[in-house]
């Protein structure tokens, strides 16, 4: 058996030694610090962690400028850091932990304004919001489950949207099927306080007004739709631009007061994420 230096982690200046396995390599390798000074006995720590995991953590550690990917959106972004994240919360190393949590804040909003801006964004950009899926394994790799908890909820979400298990490659089946269990609350939940009480003036305005089914066709249309709240986004921007909605005229009171309870209706539900999802 034989030692082995870890180049990317060597510094010559150093005052300890760190050595690990690689998988399951007899070879030894020496990490991040060896001294320059000749004959000088160094402390040496004999890690369980293994080589290459333990190189990727005192990479970030020394560099997270370089190392830590900062492109939004970036299911990349949730591998590369999976590794580090999980070494820095057996190491306690808060910093890296802090950075590696404010980027998932930012791909995974906790509030719904963020979230409505992170999907303009990626609309002008002609992308798609990134797989959940490895961003739930960097939480869970973290423990970071009540500190995330509402951007946890969001993930979980947007795995019920991805449809059957097959579409979400690398998702377990328990959390899968929890995912669509919080589904079914969340569209329970909608069902239960879309509908409100109109002050319809079409016949004072002498409009055609035709709302009385519209909460039915809203209901059993968003139960189709693969993601409620860009659906409740589309339906307020339709009424509120042309006053009609599944071939429904509506009058100006009306369609005024639905598409306030429908932004209002969505922001409550995003908030209430975290009952339905975990």
């Amino acid at each position: 058996m034989s030692d082995q230096v870890a180049q990317n982690v060597y510094y010559a200046d150093g005052n300890f030694m760190l050595r690990a396995t690689r998988g399951s390599d007899q070879d030894m390798f020496t990490m991040a610090q060896r001294s320059s000074g000749e004959g000088q006995e160094l402390p040496l720590l004999n890690m369980s962690d293994d080589a290459g995991e333990l190189e990727e953590f005192l990479q970030v550690l020394y560099e997270p400028e370089r190392m830590i990917p900062t492109e939004r959106y970036s299911e990349d972004f949730a591998r590369a850091m999976l590794v580090p994240l999980r070494l820095a919360d057996k190491y306690d190393s808060p910093l890296i932990i802090e950075r590696i949590v404010g980027q998932i804040r930012i791909d995974y909003p906790e509030t719904f304004e963020a979230y409505f801006l992170r999907d303009q964004e990626l609309g002008l950009h002609g992308r798609s919001a990134p797989s959940p899926v490895p961003y739930i394994a960097l939480v869970r790799a973290g423990a970071l489950e009540h500190q995330l908890h509402r951007s946890l909820a969001l993930m979980l979400y947007d795995a019920s949207c991805l449809g059957p298990l097959g579409h979400a490659p690398g998702l377990d089946s328990t959390t899968y099927d929890g995912a669509i269990v919080g589904r079914y609350a969340l569209f329970s939940r909608f069902a239960s306080i879309v509908k409100i009480e109109l002050n319809c003036q079409g016949d004072e305005q002498r409009e055609v007004c035709d709302h009385q089914d519209i909460w039915i066709d809203l209901i059993s249309d968003a139960l189709l739709k693969p993601c409620l709240f860009v659906f409740l986004t589309n339906q307020a921007c339709q009424i509120q631009w042309t006053h009609a909605s599944f071939g429904r005229h509506l009058c100006a009171s009306c369609a005024y007061s639905i598409v306030e309870h429908l932004k209002s209706l969505r922001a409550t539900l995003f908030a209430k994420l975290p009952d339905f999802f975990l």
